[in-house]
């Protein structure tokens, strides 16, 4: 999935030629954008809007990450009234919090096991309050206060005594998860199973059926089926109650079948790299197929398989509850420079990711955490410039999850390069590109897995370029576009049929003459202010991205949309 920037000269462009563009991307939208002036700068009100405390820790090295956190500090002083949110804070460093109001020192880390007391960005040791609390200081991190230890007993449940620096001092911190070395230990910890039933050789491949019970709890669930080599494609869906073709009955979820003919490798690239074609599915995808979700219930998947010798393998995540938070996993591929430390700071960046939770927030999603990583120089000369889909969906597979629990690998890799020059040949800027809608989520280190962004505009549109990154990150979580290009006319005939024209949510409305409104008046549609709508605006429009109650709820049906927990993760 594409998101494109048309410049003022191009705006007036023909509908037959974008369609063979948008096809012959390999993806499934080119997801094009209609920019009046691809120059205009930002309002000085853009560049300050800092209202919410997006606070950051950088994770230069996978096995000490402390993400950054985008959301409100509990306990500040009413704007209104000016009187305290919350009464005084009595815990001192190292106790068990649930927010930032509780902490003397202002800071709860919900994070580390049961929460964590501290104050992030102290000088010194008496900034520190309870016993044996130090300012314990990290390189490309800020400073944090914690309780001195001697040995593991002198810490509570859920931390061991660590270093934290050079000269061997210790704190309590929390216990670090194990890493995934390999990519078995990453298929133990997705639940893959190759145990796939062989049943049939028809024209379009081997066919193979997985057996699975869906949890008693589950109010949605991600399925991955994957191959080694070769393709793979869904075939049918057998619920306790109906049969599903899922090759035009659930078409919505099909962005693979743009991909299915590319004959270029893209495995052995990347963390694990051994992945070569998968197909991600979410049931239901829309409040209207809610029918194909029965809790406990047993399911019949069937897939076929092309070019592979071996059967395929699938890995399945339920999702239970109501999933409230969004964690990212941001990787700096030259950037304009910018390394993971400086990500932090960067007050543009800043904006942007602020703009991108603001609307997030109508979906009663928060993007809660925010780990900046850099990666190594050979693989940031090798890709810091995009030049093609391939190379894009390559470096996704340098992603890794934070750790080695589930709640590591239910986080989004999320990479920022310089420039994407992607089909610079045709009409329009690549701006951000999705691996899929929806992506393969939990999933790491392989090729498609993850989301690009180019900054280019950073610092001159950003609020723009978090529109984008929120308009991508909803095809990952398995958005559509409200109304695609081709709907109603006759280039998208054959589209509707395998991919559809239009999101099969009930509320979201259409853009019945869309095909006629590109050319003069491209936002003059009816859902031209949805998030989803295939045209972003113009930085000057200052439109605020609208999603309406059944996409929010759609959002919320992907496993990657977490209850808040207590994480396991290192710091």
């Amino acid at each position: 999935m594409m998101i494109r920037l048309l410049s003022r000269a191009r705006s007036h462009w023909n509908l037959s030629a974008c369609f063979v563009l948008i096809v012959s991307l390999g993806l499934l939208l080119s997801g094009c954008i209609v920019r009046s002036d691809a120059n205009e700068s930002t309002s000085p009100s853009e560049a300050t809007d800092t209202s919410d405390d997006i606070r950051s820790e950088t994770d230069t090295d996978s096995s000490d990450a402390s993400p950054r956190r985008l959301d409100d500090a509990d306990g500040r002083r009413d704007a209104d009234t000016g009187a305290d949110a919350s009464p005084a804070p009595t815990r001192s460093t190292g106790d068990a919090c649930q927010s930032d109001a509780q902490c003397e020192g202002g800071r709860c880390l919900q994070t580390y096991p049961k929460g964590y007391c501290t104050n992030l960005g102290c000088t010194r040791d008496g900034q520190c309050t309870g016993d044996r609390a130090v300012c314990a200081t990290f390189q490309n991190r800020s400073n944090r206060c914690l309780i001195a230890c001697d040995g593991d007993d002198d810490c509570r449940e859920g931390y061991s005594c660590r270093s934290f620096d050079d000269n061997g001092e210790r704190a309590c911190r929390p216990t670090a998860p194990p890493k995934p070395a390999n990519f078995e230990e990453m298929k133990q910890v997705l639940g893959v199973t190759c145990d796939a039933t062989r049943t049939g050789l028809t024209a379009r491949g081997i066919e193979y059926t997985f057996s699975f019970q869906v949890d008693p709890d589950s109010n949605g669930f991600l399925m991955v089926p994957f191959v080694t080599e070769g393709k793979v494609r869904p075939e049918q869906l057998e619920t306790p109650d109906e049969t599903i073709d899922m090759v035009r009955g659930y078409r919505h979820h099909n962005s693979r079948l743009t991909q299915f003919n590319d004959r270029e490798s893209l495995t052995g690239v990347g963390t694990y790299g051994q992945i070569a074609f998968d197909w991600p599915i979410v049931v239901p995808y829309a409040p209207s197929y809610s029918n194909l979700l029965v809790p406990g219930g047993q399911y019949e998947f069937s897939v076929v398989t092309v070019d592979a010798e071996d059967p395929p393998c699938m890995y399945r995540l339920d999702h239970a509850g109501d999933g409230t938070t969004l964690d990212l996993n941001v990787y700096l591929v030259g950037a304009n420079g910018m390394d993971a430390a400086e990500a932090r700071q960067d007050k543009d960046l800043e904006v942007a990711l602020h703009w991108m939770q603001h609307i997030y927030r109508q979906a009663g999603i928060e993007i809660r955490d925010i780990r900046y990583r850099n990666v190594s120089k050979k693989v940031e000369m090798q890709y810091r410039q995009i030049r093609s889909k391939n190379e894009a969906r390559k470096l996704m597979a340098h992603g890794r999850p934070p750790n080695g629990s589930l709640e590591g690998h239910l986080t989004v890799d999320v990479f920022l390069v310089d420039d994407l020059q992607v089909d610079r040949s045709r009409e329009g800027n690549v701006l951000g590109m999705s691996a899929g809608v929806p992506g393969n989520g939990g999933l790491h280190g392989h090729a498609r897995s993850g989301l690009v962004f180019k900054v280019t505009d950073l610092g001159e549109s950003n609020k723009h370029v978090g529109h984008v990154m929120a308009h991508e990150i909803g095809h990952f979580l398995g958005l559509r576009h409200t109304t695609e290009v081709v709907h109603n006319h006759p280039d998208g005939e054959r589209f509707e049929e395998l991919l559809g024209t239009t999101d099969p949510i009930e509320d979201t409305p259409v853009c019945e003459d869309i095909s006629d409104q590109i050319p003069s008046n491209p936002f003059g549609c009816e859902d031209a202010d949805n998030l989803m709508y295939p045209f972003a605006p113009p930085p000057r429009r200052n439109v605020d991205p609208t999603l309406t109650p059944k996409q929010s709820q759609a959002l919320r049906f992907n496993p990657l949309v977490r209850q808040p927990t207590a994480a396991s993760e290192s710091e």
